[in-house]
């Protein structure tokens, strides 16, 4: 489960919502209902019974404070940093375009806090994730990128362009390279 995705869709849910949702009560109630996946349930199954008095089978809400920083507390990765830094080291292009690729590595820079490591540092990571023949193309090309900016929009165009080409030319992977009849006859 991505928690702090989730966990930040529900305060803005419930800020926009408070009309609503009024009560402590409420926003756990609430809450509860959608910790519904994997551990998430199991979360939600071990807190309803640790929170219910077995004689009413009531259940005894906390402050809205204590049960949030409960399941943050729960949910938080241990190593968050570290577990985006893997991923982050593991990333690759694959069959992805360069610009879905570059927004993915973005995101895990930006999660990591890596943003202003500066950009031979940067450069280095991204050119990691790049297919060669990509990479090839770039580091080939008359001008080649000093910021990770420029590196990223050379990436993104070449690797446009080729998709473009193979698009006009009608070669896929699938039929390797050779050129199928579009003519309609």
């Amino acid at each position: 489960m991505k928690f702090k995705h989730f966990h930040q869709a529900v305060l803005l849910y419930l800020s926009i919502n408070n009309h609503i949702f009024h009560t402590d009560e409420q926003k756990i109630a609430f809450v509860l209902s959608y910790l519904a996946e994997k551990e998430a349930t199991q979360w939600r199954e071990a807190w309803v019974r640790r929170n219910t008095d077995a004689t009413t089978n009531n259940i005894t809400y906390p402050t809205w404070g204590v049960f949030i920083t409960e399941l943050v507390n729960d949910f938080n990765p241990i190593d968050e940093v570290g577990d985006v830094m893997h991923a982050l080291q593991t990333l690759r292009q694959g069959s992805k375009s360069a610009e879905d690729i570059s927004v993915d590595w973005s995101l895990l820079v930006s999660r990591a806090g890596i943003g202003n490591a500066g950009d031979t540092t940067l450069i280095n990571l991204y050119q990691k994730i790049l297919n060669r023949p990509l990479l090839k193309k770039i580091l080939d090309s008359d001008n080649v990128p000093m910021t990770i900016q420029g590196w990223k929009d050379k990436a993104v165009q070449l690797d446009n362009n080729y998709r473009r080409k193979m698009a006009i030319l009608g070669k896929t992977r699938e039929n390797r390279g050779q050129t199928t009849n579009n003519t309609g006859r």
